[in-house]
């Protein structure tokens, strides 16, 4: 016994040990000198993405997560980890910054392209945060900067223009996009990012009755406090003035928050009630509570 304990005393103080392996379960992650992520973590694993065309995450092979990156060299790499064995990817030579987006895409940074057996880094232009999404069926990859903004009925803008928010300084670890004061009325809206409500992965996979195709959504509805990709329009109870958060955090992802500031300033009458209801296509006065 006394030899035992010398010798594991021994061992375990030797400089030249290899540290014990970080064990993580059989997934797809991001890991990079880019990101928070140098080696794998849980905080890196790839979720299972909503096909935009069924609005549920029924496409086995569909992931996706949102990452704050530097720009740069550094980047990082999608690792497949599978009965203990890591298999590293990178971009192939179809990589590229997509020229022709369609309208309904991101519009402020979009990636597209293969994905193949290497080393080599995706990179990014500028610090920020960054959607990245894989199919493993289809092998191809995408990656869109990330900038919040609110649309919708509840609008200063209606369903044509996003009203942005305004990112915070970029950090790894966590990055918030916030507005202090916005009036946002007695009818709909959702958050989306870069002026998109889609990303088009493929055109061609038959959906049965569906539109053919792949697709990832840019933007989340259900409820403030319980945030859904594609989810529902969120709608609001009281046309009033209001403070958004939209958080990502590396630990919990996406959160948001809306807090009532201050009554709205009554609207003119008729014009700018004219003009509200035609932003929206149509107003239902009585509905609304306007008198």
């Amino acid at each position: 016994m006394m030899m035992a304990v010398v010798m594991i005393s021994f061992t375990s103080c030797d400089p030249t040990d290899e540290p014990d392996p970080i064990l993580v379960e059989d997934g797809l992650y991001v890991r990079g000198a880019g990101t928070a992520l140098d080696s794998l973590s849980i905080n890196g694993q790839m979720k299972k993405a909503v096909n935009e065309i069924y609005q549920e995450a029924n496409r086995a092979s569909l992931y996706e997560l949102y990452i704050a990156v530097k720009g740069g060299t550094d980047g990082f790499n999608l690792v497949n980890v599978s009965g203990g064995t890591e298999e590293v990817w990178g971009p192939a030579a179809d990589w590229h910054a997509e020229a022709n987006l369609n309208v309904e895409e991101p519009q402020n940074g979009l990636w597209k392209g293969s994905y193949e057996i290497s080393e080599t880094a995706f990179t990014v232009e500028e610090d920020g945060l960054y959607h990245v999404v894989v199919d493993t069926e289809l092998g191809v990859a995408a990656i869109a900067k990330v900038e919040w903004g609110l649309i919708g009925g509840a609008t200063p803008g209606g369903w044509s223009d996003d009203t942005p928010l305004t990112e915070s300084a970029f950090d790894l670890n966590t990055i918030s996009f916030t507005i202090d004061e916005v009036t946002i009325g007695k009818e709909q809206f959702k958050f989306r990012y870069s002026g998109g409500w889609k990303i088009f992965l493929d055109t061609i996979v038959d959906n049965c009755d569906k539109d053919k195709g792949v697709r990832v959504n840019t933007n989340f509805g259900g409820a403030v406090d319980a945030l859904v990709a594609g989810g529902d329009n969120i709608a609001n109870d009281e046309r009033a003035v209001y403070a958004f958060d939209m958080t990502w955090s590396l630990e919990d992802g996406t959160s948001a928050t809306m807090t009532y500031v201050k009554e709205a300033e009554a609207l003119a009458y008729p014009d700018e009630l004219w003009m509200v209801g035609n932003s929206v296509g149509g107003w239902d006065w009585a509905a609304n509570g306007i008198q």
